[in-house]
Protein backbone atom coordinates (compact mmCIF):
# COMPACT_ATOMS: atom_id res chain seq x y z
CA UNK A 1 0.00 0.00 0.00
CA UNK A 2 2.76 2.46 0.67
CA UNK A 3 4.43 1.83 -2.81
CA UNK A 4 1.02 2.36 -4.20
CA UNK A 5 1.10 6.16 -2.47
CA UNK A 6 4.72 6.39 -3.27
CA UNK A 7 4.41 6.96 -6.69
CA UNK A 8 1.52 9.50 -7.64
CA UNK A 9 2.76 11.87 -4.81
CA UNK A 10 6.36 11.27 -6.85
CA UNK A 11 4.66 12.27 -10.13
CA UNK A 12 2.63 15.41 -8.49
CA UNK A 13 6.39 16.57 -7.35
CA UNK A 14 7.79 16.21 -10.79
CA UNK A 15 4.22 18.09 -11.80
CA UNK A 16 4.78 21.25 -10.04
CA UNK A 17 8.40 21.03 -10.57
CA UNK A 18 8.06 21.35 -14.51
CA UNK A 19 4.94 23.96 -14.10
CA UNK A 20 7.28 26.60 -11.90
CA UNK A 21 10.21 26.30 -14.52
CA UNK A 22 7.87 26.75 -17.46
CA UNK A 23 6.70 30.06 -14.97
CA UNK A 24 10.31 30.77 -14.54
CA UNK A 25 10.78 30.78 -18.09
CA UNK A 26 7.35 32.81 -19.01
CA UNK A 27 8.92 35.38 -16.53
CA UNK A 28 12.61 35.69 -18.19
CA UNK A 29 10.44 36.40 -20.98
CA UNK A 30 8.68 38.78 -20.22
CA UNK A 31 11.51 41.09 -17.88
CA UNK A 32 13.35 40.99 -21.57
CA UNK A 33 10.81 43.01 -22.87
CA UNK A 34 10.17 45.36 -20.31
CA UNK A 35 6.61 43.78 -19.26
CA UNK A 36 7.35 43.83 -15.52
CA UNK A 37 3.64 43.31 -14.59
CA UNK A 38 3.24 40.56 -16.50
CA UNK A 39 6.84 38.97 -14.82
CA UNK A 40 5.52 39.93 -12.06
CA UNK A 41 2.46 37.49 -12.05
CA UNK A 42 4.62 34.76 -13.58
CA UNK A 43 6.89 34.48 -11.01
CA UNK A 44 4.49 34.66 -8.02
CA UNK A 45 2.71 31.86 -10.13
CA UNK A 46 6.02 29.81 -10.09
CA UNK A 47 6.48 30.57 -6.09
CA UNK A 48 2.95 28.80 -5.72
CA UNK A 49 4.65 25.81 -7.35
CA UNK A 50 7.60 26.07 -5.55
CA UNK A 51 8.14 28.16 -2.80
CA UNK A 52 12.14 27.75 -2.29
CA UNK A 53 12.71 28.72 -5.19
CA UNK A 54 15.72 31.33 -5.42
CA UNK A 55 15.56 31.90 -8.77
CA UNK A 56 11.88 32.76 -8.72
CA UNK A 57 12.53 35.15 -6.33
CA UNK A 58 15.47 36.62 -7.73
CA UNK A 59 13.07 37.39 -10.78
CA UNK A 60 10.45 39.04 -8.70
CA UNK A 61 12.95 41.25 -7.38
CA UNK A 62 14.12 42.08 -10.29
CA UNK A 63 10.57 42.47 -11.52
CA UNK A 64 9.82 44.89 -8.76
CA UNK A 65 12.68 46.93 -9.51
CA UNK A 66 11.85 47.72 -13.08
CA UNK A 67 8.69 49.36 -11.33
CA UNK A 68 10.43 51.03 -9.06
CA UNK A 69 12.94 52.44 -11.04
CA UNK A 70 11.06 55.68 -13.21
CA UNK A 71 14.24 57.08 -13.84
CA UNK A 72 13.91 60.45 -12.12
CA UNK A 73 11.83 59.19 -9.74
CA UNK A 74 11.48 55.96 -7.16
CA UNK A 75 8.04 54.41 -6.24
CA UNK A 76 9.51 53.55 -3.13
CA UNK A 77 6.42 50.35 -2.86
CA UNK A 78 7.86 49.06 -5.51
CA UNK A 79 11.88 48.93 -4.61
CA UNK A 80 10.52 47.78 -1.04
CA UNK A 81 8.72 44.75 -2.61
CA UNK A 82 12.26 43.94 -4.31
CA UNK A 83 14.40 44.00 -1.48
CA UNK A 84 11.70 41.35 0.44
CA UNK A 85 12.33 39.53 -2.75
CA UNK A 86 16.01 39.73 -2.92
CA UNK A 87 16.53 38.80 0.50
CA UNK A 88 14.27 36.18 0.42
CA UNK A 89 16.05 34.72 -2.61
CA UNK A 90 19.66 35.01 -0.78
CA UNK A 91 17.70 33.12 2.49
CA UNK A 92 17.92 30.27 -0.13
CA UNK A 93 21.53 30.70 -2.37
CA UNK A 94 24.01 33.47 -2.02
CA UNK A 95 23.99 35.21 -5.92
CA UNK A 96 26.23 37.82 -6.43
CA UNK A 97 24.08 39.68 -8.84
CA UNK A 98 21.34 39.36 -6.61
CA UNK A 99 23.62 41.60 -4.03
CA UNK A 100 24.37 43.76 -6.36
CA UNK A 101 20.63 44.34 -6.90
CA UNK A 102 19.91 44.41 -3.36
CA UNK A 103 22.52 47.35 -2.90
CA UNK A 104 20.84 49.09 -5.87
CA UNK A 105 17.65 48.58 -4.16
CA UNK A 106 18.60 49.77 -0.79
CA UNK A 107 20.78 53.01 -2.61
CA UNK A 108 17.22 53.59 -4.20
CA UNK A 109 15.57 53.84 -0.38
CA UNK A 110 18.52 56.28 0.56
CA UNK A 111 19.54 53.26 2.89
CA UNK A 112 23.48 53.74 2.44
CA UNK A 113 24.18 51.30 5.72
CA UNK A 114 22.46 48.31 4.42
CA UNK A 115 23.68 49.33 0.99
CA UNK A 116 27.06 48.81 1.89
CA UNK A 117 25.93 45.34 4.27
CA UNK A 118 25.61 44.44 0.18
CA UNK A 119 28.72 45.89 -0.92
CA UNK A 120 30.79 43.79 1.75
CA UNK A 121 28.95 40.40 0.48
CA UNK A 122 29.91 41.02 -2.80
CA UNK A 123 33.90 41.53 -2.09
CA UNK A 124 34.22 38.26 -1.62
CA UNK A 125 32.23 36.46 -4.84
CA UNK A 126 32.27 39.07 -7.13
CA UNK A 127 34.88 41.56 -7.39
CA UNK A 128 33.83 43.07 -10.37
CA UNK A 129 29.74 44.04 -8.93
CA UNK A 130 31.44 44.69 -5.99
CA UNK A 131 33.39 47.52 -8.06
CA UNK A 132 29.68 48.67 -9.68
CA UNK A 133 28.29 48.53 -6.46
CA UNK A 134 31.28 50.90 -4.79
CA UNK A 135 30.89 53.23 -7.76
CA UNK A 136 27.39 53.91 -6.99
CA UNK A 137 28.39 53.82 -3.44
CA UNK A 138 30.60 56.68 -3.77
CA UNK A 139 28.15 58.88 -5.88
CA UNK A 140 25.54 58.62 -3.63
CA UNK A 141 24.41 62.06 -2.32
CA UNK A 142 22.41 61.95 1.03
CA UNK A 143 19.06 63.68 0.44
CA UNK A 144 19.19 67.16 1.89
CA UNK A 145 16.46 69.71 1.97
CA UNK A 146 16.74 73.65 2.22
CA UNK A 147 17.02 74.37 6.14
CA UNK A 148 14.11 76.87 6.67
CA UNK A 149 14.10 77.02 10.18
CA UNK A 150 17.83 78.68 10.25
CA UNK A 151 17.26 82.82 10.44
CA UNK A 152 20.46 83.61 8.10
CA UNK A 153 20.87 87.12 7.41
CA UNK A 154 19.16 88.12 3.97
CA UNK A 155 20.65 87.42 0.98
CA UNK A 156 21.75 91.18 -1.29
CA UNK A 157 19.22 91.86 -4.14
CA UNK A 158 19.42 89.68 -6.42
CA UNK A 159 20.64 87.13 -4.63
CA UNK A 160 19.00 83.31 -3.68
CA UNK A 161 20.98 81.17 -1.30
CA UNK A 162 21.09 77.35 -2.41
CA UNK A 163 22.28 74.03 -1.53
CA UNK A 164 24.79 72.65 -3.18
CA UNK A 165 25.89 68.89 -3.36
CA UNK A 166 28.48 68.15 -6.34
CA UNK A 167 26.60 69.02 -9.18
CA UNK A 168 23.29 69.15 -7.74
CA UNK A 169 21.50 72.57 -7.10
CA UNK A 170 19.07 72.63 -4.76
CA UNK A 171 16.68 76.15 -5.04
CA UNK A 172 14.28 77.48 -2.11
CA UNK A 173 10.47 77.57 -3.69
CA UNK A 174 7.22 78.59 -2.52
CA UNK A 175 4.22 76.94 -4.09
CA UNK A 176 0.76 78.16 -3.68
CA UNK A 177 -2.47 76.24 -4.50
CA UNK A 178 -5.81 77.34 -3.25
CA UNK A 179 -4.79 78.99 -0.26
CA UNK A 180 -2.45 76.40 0.68
CA UNK A 181 1.46 77.56 0.30
CA UNK A 182 4.70 75.40 0.70
CA UNK A 183 7.73 76.02 0.79
CA UNK A 184 10.70 73.38 -0.18
CA UNK A 185 13.36 73.30 -2.08
CA UNK A 186 13.54 71.34 -6.02
CA UNK A 187 16.53 70.25 -8.07
CA UNK A 188 17.33 72.71 -10.49
CA UNK A 189 17.29 70.64 -14.03
CA UNK A 190 17.52 71.87 -17.40
CA UNK A 191 16.72 68.44 -18.78
CA UNK A 192 13.25 68.62 -17.22
CA UNK A 193 11.03 70.30 -19.71
CA UNK A 194 8.30 70.87 -16.95
CA UNK A 195 8.75 71.44 -12.87
CA UNK A 196 7.80 68.11 -11.40
CA UNK A 197 6.80 67.83 -7.36
CA UNK A 198 6.60 64.27 -5.69
CA UNK A 199 3.47 62.78 -4.30
CA UNK A 200 4.70 63.93 -0.70
CA UNK A 201 4.72 67.09 -1.88
CA UNK A 202 0.89 67.51 -4.02
CA UNK A 203 -0.98 66.17 -0.85
CA UNK A 204 0.77 69.06 1.19
CA UNK A 205 -0.44 71.45 -1.24
CA UNK A 206 -4.37 69.76 -0.45
CA UNK A 207 -4.18 68.27 -4.42
CA UNK A 208 -6.66 66.03 -4.86
CA UNK A 209 -6.63 63.19 -7.57
CA UNK A 210 -10.07 64.65 -8.83
CA UNK A 211 -8.11 68.10 -9.06
CA UNK A 212 -5.64 66.87 -11.70
CA UNK A 213 -5.66 65.04 -15.37
CA UNK A 214 -3.19 62.13 -16.35
CA UNK A 215 -0.75 62.58 -18.59
CA UNK A 216 2.73 60.71 -19.87
CA UNK A 217 6.15 62.13 -19.26
CA UNK A 218 9.56 61.12 -20.44
CA UNK A 219 11.93 60.42 -18.01
CA UNK A 220 16.17 60.88 -17.91
CA UNK A 221 16.43 57.67 -18.96
CA UNK A 222 14.27 58.43 -21.90
CA UNK A 223 11.01 55.83 -20.92
CA UNK A 224 7.40 57.16 -20.66
CA UNK A 225 5.83 57.11 -17.57
CA UNK A 226 2.62 57.90 -16.38
CA UNK A 227 1.74 61.12 -14.12
CA UNK A 228 -0.62 63.49 -13.43
CA UNK A 229 -0.69 67.38 -13.43
CA UNK A 230 -2.61 70.46 -12.08
CA UNK A 231 -2.47 74.21 -12.17
CA UNK A 232 -0.22 75.54 -9.54
CA UNK A 233 -1.66 79.24 -8.15
CA UNK A 234 1.95 80.78 -8.38
CA UNK A 235 5.22 79.14 -8.29
CA UNK A 236 8.14 82.31 -6.24
CA UNK A 237 12.13 81.68 -7.05
CA UNK A 238 13.69 84.24 -5.95
CA UNK A 239 12.75 87.41 -7.54
CA UNK A 240 10.33 86.08 -9.96
CA UNK A 241 6.26 84.62 -9.54
CA UNK A 242 5.25 82.66 -12.09
CA UNK A 243 1.15 82.54 -11.89
CA UNK A 244 -0.50 79.47 -13.22
CA UNK A 245 1.76 77.05 -13.41
CA UNK A 246 1.06 73.77 -15.05
CA UNK A 247 3.11 71.61 -13.24
CA UNK A 248 3.66 67.60 -13.11
CA UNK A 249 3.61 65.18 -9.93
CA UNK A 250 5.12 62.34 -10.69
CA UNK A 251 4.75 59.06 -8.67
CA UNK A 252 7.13 57.57 -5.96
CA UNK A 253 10.22 59.81 -4.55
CA UNK A 254 12.53 61.45 -6.28
CA UNK A 255 15.54 60.72 -5.23
CA UNK A 256 15.93 62.79 -2.23
CA UNK A 257 14.49 65.78 -2.95
CA UNK A 258 10.48 66.93 -3.52
CA UNK A 259 10.85 67.52 -7.04
CA UNK A 260 12.39 69.52 -10.38
CA UNK A 261 12.78 73.40 -10.94
CA UNK A 262 12.26 72.51 -14.62
CA UNK A 263 12.38 74.39 -18.45
CA UNK A 264 9.10 75.93 -17.89
CA UNK A 265 10.08 78.04 -15.04
CA UNK A 266 13.88 78.71 -15.76
CA UNK A 267 13.31 80.09 -19.78
CA UNK A 268 11.62 82.73 -17.98
CA UNK A 269 14.06 84.29 -16.18
CA UNK A 270 18.41 85.37 -16.78
CA UNK A 271 20.23 83.52 -13.89
CA UNK A 272 23.49 82.05 -12.94
CA UNK A 273 24.75 79.51 -10.47
CA UNK A 274 27.46 81.07 -8.20
CA UNK A 275 28.90 77.07 -6.89
CA UNK A 276 31.86 79.78 -4.74
CA UNK A 277 29.06 81.44 -2.68
CA UNK A 278 26.11 79.35 -3.09
CA UNK A 279 23.95 81.54 -4.72
CA UNK A 280 21.75 82.40 -7.38
CA UNK A 281 22.35 85.62 -9.29
CA UNK A 282 19.00 86.80 -11.19
CA UNK A 283 19.28 89.46 -13.92
CA UNK A 284 16.86 91.56 -15.18
CA UNK A 285 15.56 90.79 -19.03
Amino acid sequence: MQKLLTIPFLLFMASSLCVAEDYLDQGAGHLSAGNYLKAVRSYELALKSKQDDAAAYKGLGTAYFGLGDLGIAYNVEMIAAAVSAFNQSLSFKIDAEVCYLLGLSYLALSDKEHAETAHACLKSSDSKLAEKLGVKLAAYIKPAKFDYSQQAPPAPSGLTPVVIEENRVLVPVQLSYRGHSVSTSLLLDTGASVTAISERLAAELGVEPMDSNPALVTVADGRTVGCRWFVADALVVGPRNLPQLRTAVLPGSMAGVDGLLGMDFLRTVRYHVDFNRKVIEWNSR
